[in-house]
């Protein structure tokens, strides 16, 4: 009995440090009061910007700022009472009071790996700008701070640019933050003359292809005259076919396979009135086949909107806005009527076919023509006193360029 009673506390004995040992070996140890403790820490300070109060932003002022040696500008409202000065890199501090607050540079910011974004919201607009506003924390504990990232970025002429704002939390209300997201004005300072940007179509033959603008502007006749009376020769063909679109000529096997043939060196193409960019692929294709340069070109009447979804849509293509440009030229002060007959479709008149004329004429030359025209097309007297300065410097300026901050 002794022995069968030692035999069953052996056993149970046995059977306690078996369990113990496996408690010991394969078990994770609890979690501590102090691990519990910062891992809560940490959750509850992501939402410590929300005690942070907000200064409030009484009134605005739009501040411009553009890449170096580029055209696209974005207008950004900042708050009245800040203040800018030079960063010494190319860039701009902001500052409330004499402190410094914010930032403003080319590119990202720099640095980007002290901070983790807590929320990220993004805006685009329909001229092609992408807005993405981010909630950032930096530190812990004595070192937390919060801040918010604005990047601007855009593509200009297939350079891809961005610009970013940085803004220590609590220095934006409510409306400033939705300023800097929604209410940027984004577009060009000048309009960029386009100089020599087709420079190897120096004496090549090159097409214009549109509806009826085409023959009323009389842009071959006048582009003929001007390279006529320059020493050269008349190499531009402008077809005008009434009422015709991108889609005409994407759906014309002719045309295409004058163009896969190589017969021009350039394709100049009005006609954007609806969504004319699959028909504008076909086009692009033909082109490439035979190295042909394809110029979006847009006339007067065209629609807005579907011209910069072709933009969009095509970005390595060049545009040589020449409705923009008549529109400008509008703008300055100059009479409508002067480009336009009084018609029902507001057909272009010979005086914006030698705008669109000079416009291909100095991407192609380097040059605005220096030469008078033939009365048959233009009295020129009158319409040198109408274009006044812009035959000599056509960089039509839509901003003041004083407002205009420069980042590099």
């Amino acid at each position: 009995m002794k022995k069968t009673s030692r035999i069953i506390i052996a056993l149970i004995l046995a059977l306690c440090c078996l369990l113990g040992g496996c408690g010991s070996a394969n078990s994770e140890p609890e979690a501590t009061d102090e691990t519990t403790t910062d891992q809560k820490t940490n959750r509850n300070e992501n939402k410590d910007y929300l005690n942070i109060p907000l200064k409030e932003c009484s009134k605005f002022v739009t501040s411009y700022y553009c890449v170096k040696d580029a055209y696209q500008t974005i207008g950004l409202k900042l708050c009245e009472n800040w203040e800018e000065r030079e960063d010494g890199e190319g860039g701009r501090i902001l500052l409330r009071d004499g402190k410094e607050i914010g930032r403003i540079v080319l590119g990202a910011a720099d640095d980007l790996s002290e901070w983790k974004d807590l929320d990220q919201q993004t805006f685009s607009s329909a001229a092609g700008l992408i807005v993405n506003q981010y909630l950032e924390k930096s530190g812990t504990g004595a070192t937390l701070r919060f801040r918010h990232r604005y990047t601007y970025s855009y593509s200009e002429d297939g350079v891809f640019h961005r610009i970013t704002l940085t803004i220590n939390y609590g220095e934006l209300d409510k409306a400033a933050q939705d300023a800097l997201r929604k209410e940027v004005e984004y577009g060009e300072y000048t309009l960029n003359p386009r100089f020599n940007e087709l420079s190897e179509l120096r004496d090549k033959r090159i097409l214009v292809v549109g509806n009826s603008f085409i023959g009323t502007s009389q842009i071959g006749n006048v582009y003929n005259e001007i390279a006529e009376r320059s020493g050269k020769e008349e190499l531009m063909m402008a077809v005008s076919e009434g009422y015709a679109t991108v889609k005409t000529y994407a759906e014309s096997e002719y045309f295409i396979n004058r163009v896969e043939n190589g017969d021009w060196s350039a394709v100049f193409v009005c006609g954007f009135y609806t969504d004319m960019n699959q028909d504008l692929g076909i086009i692009k294709r033909a082109c490439e086949k035979s190295g042909t340069k394809l110029i979006i070109f847009p006339a007067h009447n065209e629609n807005r909107a579907m011209i910069e979804s072709a933009k969009r849509a095509y970005p390595s293509l060049l545009c040589l806005d020449w409705k923009r440009e008549i529109d400008e030229l509008i703008a300055e002060g100059r009479d409508k009527w002067d480009f336009c007959y009084d018609d029902e479709h507001l057909h272009s008149t010979p005086l914006a076919g030698y705008v669109g004329a000079m416009m291909i004429w100095r991407a192609i030359y380097g040059e605005m023509p220096s030469v008078d025209i033939n009365d048959t097309y233009l009295p020129q007297d009158n319409y040198d006193a109408i274009l006044g300065d812009y035959l000599t410097s056509p960089a039509i300026k839509l901003i003041d360029i004083s407002k205009i901050t420069f980042l590099e």
